[in-house]
């Protein structure tokens, strides 16, 4: 399924055969999903801006049966109580495409489909297929922004995000971690990963091999990939020559990304396999403040691989906040990007002959 162009959806309101159904008119919940009335922190929007417009969310098709802008009514032949979640899915795909008079996804990109509530096999506040045009959102989570980006994330092949504790939900740099559960908290987009394996940022990523190099330079958040006039990386990959690498970014807490829940302004580290390209569950491994070192020893067999957060300037004024960041195996030492003070004239004292004692190493414990 592509991530990219305009992308009509259709939400599907669910009445079971005993009346029960979201209270909210299908008015609301076009303007909860798409802002039809004026709701500033919706799906749409927030698609949208972290795509910058590559990803266009649509209501509907303006199909007849629309009651409002994206938003049909069906009623099933079953009760949410007593009934499992796939016989209930089944009903409503088979009702909404009698009514609609075709197969889904049909003209949609994606389809929604939204429960009163769940009553037997619960413990989900929705489900998507991967790489497929299919959500369900039970009780009230469908109108949760966070919830509704991490659905169609699935639908465009985006899998879940762990944590440092390599539990599959906890990565919260990036909404495919679940995060966020709020109607008006929304402003988040995707871990180093994700992004990397979206196509909305691909002018500014960029494939570095440490075997041939140390590598070190400027990256920017994602919330200022249009206002980069240096044309900074916003991702960078490590290519291990497998098909598991190490996704760097900084992960800027502004605009876009103001909503972020994990490691604010710091540079991210995350692994993930199928080469970063395609459906792969991912692991935050470190997230670095000014001055902090990553390592993973063994990285290829033999070396130790060395990430550096030389120095991090988010008091930029109007310009991009940015993190200078260093890549190298084996330790690597680099001066910050500038001197705190300029040098004196001179020195106030004649150097002694040799340094007192030899300097420390690089750290090589984990933050």
């Amino acid at each position: 399924v592509s991530a990219e162009g305009d992308k009509p959806i259709l939400v599907v309101k669910v009445i079971d055969s005993e009346g029960r159904q979201r209270p909210e008119s299908t008015d609301t919940i076009s303007d909860d999903i798409f802002g039809t009335y004026g709701d500033s922190m919706t799906l749409k929007s927030q698609m949208g801006e972290c795509s910058f417009g590559k990803f266009n969310i649509i209501a509907g098709v303006g199909d007849e049966h629309e009651k409002s802008p994206g938003v049909i009514e069906v009623t099933i032949d079953k009760s949410l109580v007593g009934n499992s979640r796939e016989t209930i899915r089944q009903a409503a795909i088979v009702e909404t495409e009698l009514l609609l008079g075709h197969s889904l996804p049909g003209p949609y990109s994606n389809v929604m489909f939204v429960l009163e509530n769940c009553y037997q096999e619960c413990g989900w506040a929705a489900y998507a297929y991967v790489n497929s045009w299919l959500s369900v959102y039970q009780g009230h989570y469908y109108k949760l922004v966070g919830v509704q980006m991490h659905e169609i994330g699935h639908n465009i092949n985006l899998a879940h995000s762990g944590g440092l504790d390599g539990k599959t939900y906890t990565d919260h740099t990036g909404l495919m971690g679940n995060p966020l559960y709020s109607d008006d908290i929304g402003a988040m987009c995707f871990n180093a990963a994700k992004n990397y394996q979206l196509p909305w940022y691909d002018s500014n990523t960029i494939i570095i091999n440490p075997r041939d190099g140390d590598w070190i330079g400027k990256i920017v958040g994602i919330a200022d990939f249009a206002n980069n006039p240096d044309d900074s990386p916003v991702v960078i990959k490590i290519e291990t020559g497998t098909s598991i690498d190490q996704f760097i970014a900084f992960n800027r807490a502004t605009g876009i990304n103001r909503h972020n829940d994990e490691a604010d302004n710091e540079v991210t580290i995350v692994e993930a396999g199928n080469n970063g390209e395609w459906y792969s569950q991912s692991f935050l491994k470190a997230t670095l403040r000014s001055g902090e070192v990553f390592t993973m020893p063994q990285w290829d067999g033999t070396h130790t691989l060395t990430i550096t957060a030389q120095s991090i300037n988010i008091n930029t004024g109007s310009a991009a906040g940015y993190a200078i960041v260093s890549v190298c195996l084996g330790p690597c030492v680099y001066p910050s990007e500038e001197p705190s003070q300029k040098p004196t004239t001179s020195p106030t004292n004649a150097p002694t002959h040799s340094p007192t004692s030899s300097p420390t190493k690089v750290p090589t414990i984990e933050p």
